[in-house]
Parts: structure tokens; sequence; C-alpha cells
């Protein structure tokens, strides 16, 4: 009763009687909780609460959380190691490598100065009547990689099993070059196919350097033809009539003198291709 001065008392339970043989404490868990109730269940919860009080009940369930986040079952896939990472198969050479790694045509991927002198040279050369069309400018330094050692081995006879790894920039390139036979045997005329394919497939005509101004954006492949006269302005300004033949880019002398004004100089042995040093 409110305001009463006599304290309220509890009868004390068997369990708490001093003396009595039930007075020894039941087995517990870490918790503090008796096995009986170790159980997950919502009931197990209700039946803590109502004996052990709700601080129990709160403790029991926040060691509950606790244990499903630091110890996963072990079907649990935090537990599952991942397999490694196989290493890359090598791809058999042929034409399917042309598509890797591809160049420009586009004289905007050139650098300056060799960039504004070409295109300055190829105006000068639509201005005058003549037509190009561009076959390479930039060439990656992989896709350099790949026509050179296409050409040993298709044209040069070279055995495929001592073609060097790509060391250069961009990493490895995966590609393998030994065909082989149904033996496992080394099957140098497989080989030397695949490699005619990539040749093919890159339309080559002389062997790629493996380090080149294609490499350095200091270059360009380009065929050039015309009929009649040219005549052409020349880097300077000055008018420059062609009479000659043949009427090409390619063995043309006097047209090699006028792109020589532009700084854009031809490589004779090579049919397509002017560089800014001529290499």
């Amino acid at each position: 009763m409110r305001g009463s001065r006599f304290p309220r008392q509890h009868a004390p339970t068997s369990s708490t009687l001093p003396g009595s043989a039930v007075a020894r404490k039941s087995p517990t868990t870490e918790s503090g909780v008796q096995p009986q109730y170790a159980s997950k269940s919502a009931e197990a919860m209700l039946d803590i609460q109502t004996t052990h009080g709700n601080q129990t009940a709160l403790r029991r369930l926040a060691q509950q959380n606790v244990q499903r986040k630091v110890e996963p079952s072990p079907d649990s896939s935090t537990n599952v190691t991942a397999p490694p990472t196989p290493a890359p198969t090598n791809q058999l050479s042929g034409a399917a490598w042309w598509s890797q790694f591809p160049h420009s045509v586009s004289t905007d991927d050139l650098d300056d100065p060799f960039k504004t002198n070409i295109k300055n040279f190829l105006q000068a050369l639509t201005d005058a009547g003549a037509t190009y069309s561009i076959s390479s400018t930039y060439r990656p330094p992989e896709r350099s990689f790949l026509m050179h050692y296409a050409w040993e081995v298709a044209r040069n006879g070279m055995n495929p099993t001592k073609v060097p790894a790509y060391t250069g920039k961009g990493g490895p390139i995966n590609i393998d070059w030994v065909h082989r036979d149904g033996a496992g045997k080394v099957d140098r005329a497989a080989s030397k196919a695949a490699a005619e394919e990539m040749v093919v497939a890159y339309q080559m005509a002389y062997n790629a350097a493996l380090v080149s101004n294609h490499n350095f954006k200091d270059a360009i492949d380009v065929t050039i033809s015309w009929t009649g006269n040219l005549s052409i302005k020349d880097g300077n300004g000055k008018t420059v009539v062609i009479k000659s033949t043949p009427r090409n880019g390619a063995d043309n002398t006097e047209l090699h003198a006028v792109g020589a004004t532009y700084n854009v100089i031809k490589l004779v042995k090579d049919r397509p291709h002017w560089s800014r040093t001529g290499n």
C-alpha cells in the first residue's frame, strides 16, 4: 500500500532457503543462463526473461548476435577459400591476332610537329588534284612485335620455338607461335601457315621493324597517286610542276623532294612509308 511504513515482505522460495537441498546453484552457461535456456528459440528467450529478468535476456540476445558475427557456421561462404586464378592460356598464332592492339589511320593520332607537317603536305596534294589513302599512322609496339615475328616465321623461316617473349611496353603478349601435331610434336608447317595468315591479315609488303617511328607517332603509311602533270605547292609556298613518272608517291623522286620541304621524309625501300626522320 502506497505510503505504508512497513516494507513489503517476500516469502523465501525453496531455491533460496539456506541449507536447503536445492540451495546449490544449478549449472549455468557462461552467460549465467541455465543450459535448458541456451536454446535460441523465442520460447527460450521468454523463459529466460520470466525467470532471470530482462537484463539477463538482453545479455543473452547480445551474446548470440556477436557469436553469429564472429563465428560463422562451417558451411558459411565466408569460410570458403576461393580457388587460385589460373594463369592465362596462350592463344595460338593466326589471323585472329590482327584485331589485337589496333593501330590508327588518323593523322590526329600523330605528334607535332610531324602531325602538322603531314597534314600540310596532304592538303597540298589534295589541292593539286592527287589522291591518297592512309593505311597506318600510330602503331602500338605490341602490334609491331606481332607483325615482325609473323614475317620472320612465315617468310624468313624462323623456328617458331625461337621467337622471344615480348618484354616491351604494355606487358606480356599471350601468343603461342608453336603449333603441334596430334602427338604433341612441333609442327613447323602449321606454325608457318598460321604466321602467314597474320602477314596476310596485316597486309604486309615488307617486314615491320620492331621499333619504328610509327611507335613514336612520327610516321605514316600512305598511298599517293595522280594523273597527268601534278602542279603542287611545296613547303616554302613555291609551285612545283611534276611531269615525271611513275605518278605515285612510292617511286616519284620529285614528289619525295616536295615532301622533304614539309619535313616529311620518304623511306624509299618501304613503299607507303613517310616519317619525320625517313626511317
